[in-house]
């Protein structure tokens, strides 16, 4: 029923949709995943024109793809690493047969952008130098592995084509290639909305 509901844009609440997920990934919930209207907000912004590829980088639970698959026409791809988050994004998928929705067990390091449209980044590295944001045991505390995922991403968009549009949401400007422009900014600038508009000199 939720996730009916969605597709037909009457009003979802977090706990409700959170539901869908085993204890203790609800429990998890208001640090890690997005909320459904940051989700449905920047779906709309990632999805210019029907079947869009989107890639969610870092994808945990697949809560930001299930919105948008259900709430747009863009196909939606979220690359996670734990198995366990897969296996339970995949059920999901599998029992209410979204079919634009595709969750990918990888690292971000083993994925080419240039496969994908769009690009929503929920800080996902952060975990990587922040003890307090760990979300399991797998999690490496180690400013090189974020150095490393931060820099793969950051080339990755460079090579992007001019266009390109991508959606943050609580991260560092600093991540991003200076040839991308902000757009707009959203839930108290912590969303922020950015088009690649021209090459990066390197």
């Amino acid at each position: 029923m939720v996730l009916k509901a969605l597709q037909y844009n009457l009003p979802v609440n977090d706990i409700e949709f959170d539901m869908l997920y085993p204890k203790h990934i609800q429990k998890l919930s208001n640090i890690h995943w997005t909320s459904i209207d940051v989700a449905r907000k920047a779906s709309i912004f990632l999805v210019n024109k029907p079947n869009v590829k989107v890639l969610d980088i870092g994808s945990g639970v697949g809560k930001f793809c299930i919105v948008g698959a259900l709430t747009t026409l863009g196909n939606f791809y979220g690359v996670e690493q734990r198995n366990e988050f897969v296996d339970i994004t995949k059920k999901i998928i599998l029992e209410n047969r979204i079919s634009n929705f595709k969750t990918l067990h990888s690292n971000i390091i083993d994925i080419n952008f240039l496969d994908y449209d769009s690009f929503y980044f929920f800080n996902s590295f952060y975990e990587n130098i922040d003890e307090t944001r760990v979300i399991d045991h797998n999690a490496r505390i180690s400013t090189n592995c974020y150095t490393e995922y931060r820099d793969y991403m950051y080339q990755q968009l460079s090579f992007a084509p001019i266009g390109t549009r991508l959606a943050t949401y609580y991260s560092l400007y600093s991540e991003i290639p200076p040839c991308y422009k902000i757009i707009e900014t959203h839930f108290n600038n912590h969303l922020v909305f950015w088009i690649k508009d021209k090459a990066l000199d390197w």
